[in-house]
């Protein structure tokens, strides 16, 4: 798990063997494809090494609706650094993000604006961003357990 102690792992798993990360190379693609999404809106918010939100509204009369710009930086993405992207399409910053974390592994959600509430409805409340496990073990003590 993340963010689990080494020590703990090991408890648990004594025959788990340790590979270290190649950070300067997770950065450089990072990077990379950030860059992508600069070739389409200047409004690219970099949130981690490896996730921003960019804001195409401005755009479209250029390349095409949300979802077409969408479309088209995760063919990039993929074609040139060989990765997977996940997208949320959405019309806030907290909407796009729980859209992307639904996408996962490697897809791509657009939320409708006349659909939010019930894309919503019945997910998890820790798709919410700044749900962890302490905030969900208290709203489901709560017996809230979906965002709707």
């Amino acid at each position: 798990r993340g963010g689990m102690p080494g020590r703990r792992a090991r408890e648990l798993c004594p025959q788990l063997i340790f590979v270290g990360g190649n950070f300067k190379e997770y950065q450089r693609l990072g990077d990379a494809a950030i860059a992508i999404l600069g070739d389409y809106t200047p409004l690219v918010e970099r949130i981690s090494i490896d996730e921003a939100f960019a804001d195409v509204a401005g755009c479209t009369h250029l390349f095409g609706s949300p979802a077409q710009i969408a479309t088209t930086i995760r063919r990039r993405v993929r074609t040139e650094l060989g990765l997977p992207i996940s997208v949320g399409v959405a019309r806030t910053k907290h909407l796009a993000k729980i859209a992307s974390q639904v996408a996962k592994p490697d897809g791509m959600v657009l939320v409708d604006p006349k659909t939010e509430l019930e894309f919503l409805h019945d997910l998890p409340v820790e798709l919410m961003w700044g749900v962890g496990p302490v905030t969900k073990a208290k709203l489901t003590e709560r017996g809230i357990l979906t965002i709707g």
